[in-house]
């Protein structure tokens, strides 16, 4: 069945598909990601205009799995256009942050950063 939805996509791959192979989650599914959080790579990298982003990457951002991709794809976006003098697409906030996301914040500038991620 993939593969004649496939083949009604694209004629040309008609008798060309080798294999075909996919996965289901399981209902109880609940979490996307790449090993442990604290081993996931950040949007910025030592490439200089090469930014990552997706559901996999670490964000500060409340957001999650699609709403991660979207955001973090804006953000990196977001931060090529800066760097070229662009203006850049705001993203807002739903609400305005706790108490706690405020002091969270404040503690997070004193925090180091690894060598490649460069305080912003």
């Amino acid at each position: 069945m993939i593969a004649s939805e496939v083949e009604r996509a694209w004629p040309e791959l008609a008798g060309r598909i080798v294999h075909v192979e996919y996965a289901a989650n399981e209902r109880t599914f609940d979490k996307q990601g790449v090993g442990h959080a604290k081993h996931q790579p950040r949007m910025r990298t030592a490439v200089p205009n090469l930014m990552l982003c997706g559901s996999w990457i670490k964000t500060d951002d409340a957001v999650h799995d699609m709403e991660k991709a979207v955001v973090t794809g804006i953000r990196a976006a977001n931060a090529l256009l800066v760097a070229r003098g662009r203006i850049a697409t705001p993203i807002v906030p739903l609400r305005p942050r706790s108490f706690l996301q405020r002091v969270a914040s404040q503690v997070a500038r004193t925090l180091p950063a690894p060598p490649a991620l460069p305080r912003t």
